[in-house]
């Protein structure tokens, strides 16, 4: 498709009411926490110390459905930054080894955004490629400072840096993407063999860290014991210093006059934390996000939504708050403005969502395609029952190395924590009454037809999106590279991942 990008004043002249004039054009703003899911408290968490996103939640609107297309750091990323499915916009798995890239032609956020006029800035986790295809004005992305320390107060002095050099007159659009509450960045791991720690402090946040005894297991882990409970206080200390970090930002909006109507704010998560069940899986337990939008003026302060709303209707709803009259400008994009949503009332909204998963490391190559309805889940993984979910011991959390030990042996948790491991071909869950997902109904008699119906629509979707993996061609060249990449590595380093 032939694209045509005019200069601003230009376009306001000939094409008059396609876009908002500057001073009614809001800034907007997307905060991202890395590998969060609803462990916040006002998504009900009882061990989660977070009074600023809480007060965001007060003063805004929460979404209760809210998902990720996927729950794989740069493949989410791509989705939030060009409204497609992972399977269309290319970026099949992490960024860093610069195998995973989105494709040239896909529909980009800022590069939009600039086109009406705005002033782009990314602060923090990037983690998608082709970055240098996407036009941000200002980029910030230390790794020391971001990944390794933590330093959420390093980033927001780069916040002010850039709210203090904004035109008179101009909007901006900037991205705060927070690497809390992600694994990792220098404390080795828990025992041999197993996954990484959480940070628990860094640059002296949080200020008071809650401990393991007052800590509740992440509440779809369904086990308990004194490693889970050391293992969840350090990920709960990492979302306290991101609650600081964010709390001070918005700070930084009130101290500039910049957190009244001028100004709409987004806070998501980029998909579920880092325990098994969560990150690297399908789950709703890993696509569930918190998301919180704060815009005065134009949403009812404290009203929750129970639509399901997805990040695929990020890139919309920023163009449409911008003033675009097309809000969607690529015919393979399927999201909608959520702006209808930020006042009280029915909405003619969508009644089922799609998710996915397909790799994240390239070795981790195990597809997966969901839909939920608002009831029922449906999980169709690829290749269950032909072959063993590649993940290695340790990517898992210590709830699994729980629910393995000779005391959950025939119990259902066991079960649970087996299909994680080896799931069967199809899942199907009804979250009003297994909101964990512990109950595999798919072989169940009485929901034999619902499923079926259920993974027709999965195919159907599929073919309407074009999804290259339907060829079997694809997937197999797609496994044979992923294979030898793993082999590679291995020869690399000893075997080791």
């Amino acid at each position: 498709m032939m694209r045509f990008i005019f200069p601003l004043v230009f376009s306001l002249i000939v094409f008059g009411g396609d876009v908002l004039g500057a001073a009614q054009r809001p800034n907007l703003v997307l905060i991202i926490a890395d590998d969060l899911g609803t462990q916040i408290g006002c998504y009900g968490d009882p061990t989660a110390r977070t009074p600023n996103l809480d007060r965001l939640a007060k003063e805004g609107v929460r979404f209760t459905n809210a998902h990720v297309t996927v729950a794989s750091c740069s493949p989410s990323r791509g989705t939030m930054f060009t409204g497609l499915y992972p399977h269309q916009h290319g970026m099949f798995g992490l960024s860093q080894q610069g195998w995973s890239k989105m494709h040239d032609d896909v529909p980009k956020l800022p590069n939009a955004l600039k086109d009406l006029g705005y002033r782009t800035g990314i602060i923090g986790k990037t983690h998608f490629e082709p970055f240098d295809l996407f036009k941000w004005d200002v980029v910030e992305t230390n790794g020391k400072k971001v990944v390794m320390q933590r330093d959420v107060r390093w980033m927001n002095a780069q916040a002010a840096k850039f709210l203090d050099a904004q035109p008179a007159g101009e909007p901006f659009f900037l991205v705060m993407s927070y690497v809390d509450p992600h694994r990792g960045g220098g404390d080795g791991r828990y025992d041999t063999g197993k996954n990484e720690k959480f940070p628990r402090l860094r640059m002296g946040l949080p200020e008071n860290p809650p401990t393991p005894e007052e800590t509740q297991p992440i509440a779809f882990l369904g086990v308990d014991s004194a490693d889970v409970r050391r293992e969840d206080s350090d990920f709960y200390s990492a979302v306290d210093r991101l609650d600081t970090g964010v709390g001070e930002f918005l700070d930084l909006l009130e101290k500039r006059n910049l957190g009244g109507e001028e100004t709409l704010v987004i806070f998501i998560g980029d998909h579920g934390p880092d325990v098994t069940r969560g990150k690297m899986a399908a789950y709703v337990t890993a696509t569930h996000i918190p998301m919180l939008i704060r815009w005065p003026g134009h949403d009812e302060a404290g009203l929750t939504r129970d639509e399901l709303v997805s990040t695929l209707d990020l890139f919309p709803t920023f163009l449409a708050a911008a003033g675009a009259k097309k809000p969607v400008i690529d015919a393979r994009q399927s999201g909608e403005s959520l702006l209808p949503l930020l006042e009280p009332g029915k909405v003619d909204w969508r009644k089922e969502l799609f998710t996915e998963f397909i790799t994240h490391v390239p070795w981790h190559f195990y597809p997966r395609y969901t839909v939920f309805d608002g009831k029922y889940h449906l999980i169709h993984n690829i290749e269950g029952g032909k072959r063993g979910n590649p993940l290695e011991p340790n990517n898992y959390c210590y709830a699994w190395w729980e629910a393995e030990s000779p005391k959950y042996e025939g119990t259902p948790i066991r079960t649970v924590y087996d299909h994680v491991e080896n799931p069967p071909e199809f899942e199907l869950f009804d979250v009003t009454t297994d909101p964990y997902e512990q109950h595999n109904l798919a072989n169940n008699p009485e929901y034999k037809e619902l499923a079926a119906s259920m993974a027709a629509r999965v195919m159907a979707w599929r073919k309407e999106t074009q999804d290259p993996f339907l060829d079997p061609a694809f997937g197999k060249a797609f496994a044979e590279k992923v294979a030898a990449m793993k082999k590679d590595y291995e020869n690399k380093n000893g075997g080791n991942h």
